[in-house]
């Protein structure tokens, strides 16, 4: 069985930060499905997984997601792992999200 233990940061200009609380699941792999949570210094960990090809992914409120997908043949401690911000969303121009028309004056 293999372990997984990396630091999780969060991209927040001016600078980079920790976070806690944050889901790590498996998305693909023998161990599909199992999930943790980073810690307070950003740390996550997976025990027991089994050798092979498995897929990390992170979907975090206000941050774009990131998935890696890591061939697992020993211990592993050493993925790059940042999150950055997701763009703001455009805003709506004013007026009427629709138009009509009657060319013909009938109504």
């Amino acid at each position: 069985m293999r372990t997984m233990r990396n630091r999780l940061r969060f991209a927040t200009p001016p600078v980079s930060r920790l976070f806690e609380g944050v889901k790590v699941t498996l998305t693909a792999g023998a161990n599909k499905d199992q999930f943790t949570y980073s810690d307070d210094r950003g740390l996550f960990t997976f025990n027991g997984l089994s050798a092979g090809t498995h897929t990390l992914s992170i979907n975090h409120a206000g941050y774009q997601p990131w998935t890696q997908t890591v061939n697992l043949t020993e211990n592993v401690t050493n993925l790059s792992v940042v999150l950055y911000p997701a763009p703001a969303p455009t805003a709506m121009p004013p007026g009427p999200l629709c138009s009509w028309s009657n060319p013909a004056g009938r109504g």
